[in-house]
């Protein structure tokens, strides 16, 4: 058996047979030549070479269908995800009220299954809003981890999990959270022509501004009050798309290895560039950009610490510094696989937007509700193990989805309290290669350009 990890925390525990319903739906689908091949049964007890073997395949074959958006975005894959998660709670399907924050602190309760989709939450808290169903995928479910006085982003929510299942429900500190998950500012417009458009877009710049995330001046501080107590949203969200990091993500401090070992870093991600403002002696800050289309590749890795039982988490990209000088840079941050997240986030925006594609609504999205056609392979009781995120590369067959790779291990039968319980342990391979699809040739740029 083998335990689920996606985007680097725990997801659900499943069986070989498990899987193997799961490819034989797809094959029935798609076609095996579409599928690929999966690993073979074997008649008598694996060795433990033979197990380790087998989870390697199945590693590679999990790796190669979320590649497939066909796949990733299709009813059978995302049931069959949610309901090994369902299977994997022990707890049964039923109907539910979850509570889904705005940014403000206020929150909206949805009625919906517990096996749901995060598409299905997302469009049940627009209509609860009364948000205009083609701004839906404007925005995202973020899960939020409260601190003293604030709070971290965690991950974003994928469609092959289901809300409910994925926020541990004894932890008041945890919660979801729903805010804009575009990274193009051009797309404000839109929001800004409706009420609770600019309503969630306003609330969202403000606590930006609060944390530090958009820097503005002592007298641009002013205007915003001013227009604040006018209430004049538009203009104040205008005001800030003026001000610089305006729509950056901003990550806790942490360390880097550029430009020396153990570095403390702030990491933005934002306006198609990875940043950092690098903390030296004296109180010396400088400040670094590194612009994605110079990213050849990144990749996540989780590596144990020999002092200590945490494990220590790393984002690594290959940079192009120079005309034919690539150099590897990596960031240790408990947020680093958020940060590969908005990195290939960010790609596919720009990938659709050079094609001239919107961004989805509700209309196009392939519905994938609840079915009894799932196989009873697919919902036995579950036992231990362990399948955990590596990142898919890019091709122009995938839509955002969540990262999988396979780790055999202990019986996982509910989620921890602690965030950090969420979060893979005991593992160092972890290092799956994104290759990025718009790193610019290294032939066709200039020194000029770096």
């Amino acid at each position: 058996t083998y335990n689920i990890y996606a985007n680097g925390v725990y997801h659900s525990s499943v069986r070989y047979s498990q899987l193997l319903s799961l490819h034989e739906e797809l094959k029935k689908k798609y076609g095996l030549d579409f599928v690929g091949q999966f690993p073979p049964k074997k008649l008598f007890s694996l060795s433990a070479t033979q197990t380790d073997q087998r989870r390697e395949q199945l590693e590679k074959y999990l790796q190669a269908i979320t590649q497939r958006k066909r796949i990733v975005s299709g009813r059978i894959f995302n049931r069959h995800l949610v309901t090994f998660q369902q299977v994997s709670s022990g707890k049964e399907v039923e109907n539910v009220e979850l509570k889904i924050y705005l940014i403000n602190g206020n929150h909206v309760v949805i009625n919906i299954s517990s096996d749901s989709f995060t598409d299905d939450a997302l469009e049940a808290v627009a209509t609860q809003l009364e948000l205009p169903a083609e701004l839906t995928f404007y925005f995202g479910l973020y899960v939020v981890q409260k601190k003293e006085n604030t709070s971290t982003i965690v991950r974003k929510l994928q469609n092959f999990e289901s809300p409910y299942l994925s926020v541990p429900s004894d932890d008041e500190n945890v919660c979801i959270v729903i805010r804009k998950s575009y990274w193009n500012s051009q797309y404000d417009d839109q929001l800004i022509d409706t009420e609770i458009g600019i309503n969630l877009l306003y609330t969202q710049v403000v606590d930006e501004i609060k944390r530090g995330w958009i820097s503005i001046s002592s007298n641009t501080k002013m205007k915003f009050a001013e227009l604040a107590e006018k209430k004049k949203k538009g203009e104040f969200v205008q005001l800030a798309r003026q001000q610089h990091n305006y729509g950056y993500m901003v990550f806790e401090m942490c360390t880097c290895d550029y430009p020396q070992e153990n570095t403390n870093v702030l990491v933005s991600i934002g306006n198609m560039s990875l940043n950092i403002k690098v903390f030296l002696d004296e109180g010396k800050v400088k400040a670094g950009s590194f612009k994605l289309a110079r990213m050849k590749c990144w990749k996540t890795v989780t590596k144990r610490e020999e002092s200590s039982e945490e494990n220590s988490i790393m984002l690594s990209f290959e940079y192009l510094m120079g005309k034919e000088k690539l150099q590897w840079i990596s960031i240790t941050s408990s947020q680093a696989i958020l940060m590969s997240t908005c990195l290939k986030d960010m790609t596919q925006e720009y990938i659709k937007g050079k094609r001239g594609q919107p961004i989805r609504t509700p209309s196009d999205r392939q519905r994938t509700m609840t079915e009894s056609s799932i196989s009873s392979a697919s919902v036995e009781t579950l036992g231990s193990a362990s399948l955990r995120s590596g990142n898919v590369a890019f091709s122009e067959s995938i839509e955002s989805s969540g990262n999988f790779s396979l780790r055999s291990g202990s019986a996982m039968k509910k989620l921890s309290n602690k965030f950090q319980g969420l979060l893979q342990r005991g593992s160092n391979r972890n290092e799956e290669v994104v290759q990025n699809e718009i790193f610019e040739d290294i032939n066709a740029i200039g020194d000029d350009d770096l």
